[in-house]
């Protein structure tokens, strides 16, 4: 890209920048190479646009058959009352393992952290 060329205006033979130092170059008119492949790119998308678009098949939807809702609630009553017969019992049986547990405790103390259980011989 380097060369040069003489200054119509002045008369004066000058040196051409080279490529890099005209990209660093703030100017808002671009070079001659620029503007051609600018237009290039323009006519390129033209004729991008001037295809046709293949157009896509709809796909047919499929109906639902809707279910019918069967009788559960006699079930889960059932069960309900099942469970919470259960849940009684199992509280009754705890309510009196607590008990017990605190009879035998009245006499005994808990360890504290360190101490080991001596047993007399």
């Amino acid at each position: 890209m380097g060369g040069r060329y003489i200054d119509f205006e002045t008369g004066k033979e000058k040196r051409r920048l080279s490529l890099l130092r005209r990209l660093d170059c703030k100017c808002d008119a671009p070079s001659s190479q620029n503007a051609k492949n600018a237009k290039k790119n323009e006519k390129k998308k033209k004729k991008k646009k001037k295809k046709k678009k293949k157009k896509k098949k709809k796909k047919k939807k499929k109906k639902k058959k809707k279910k019918k809702k069967k009788n559960n609630n006699n079930n889960n009553n059932n069960n309900n009352n099942n469970n919470n017969n259960n849940n009684n019992n199992n509280n009754n049986s705890n309510n009196n393992n607590k008990n017990n547990n605190n009879n035998n405790n009245n006499n005994t103390r808990s360890l504290q952290i360190g101490e080991k259980i001596c047993h007399p011989s």
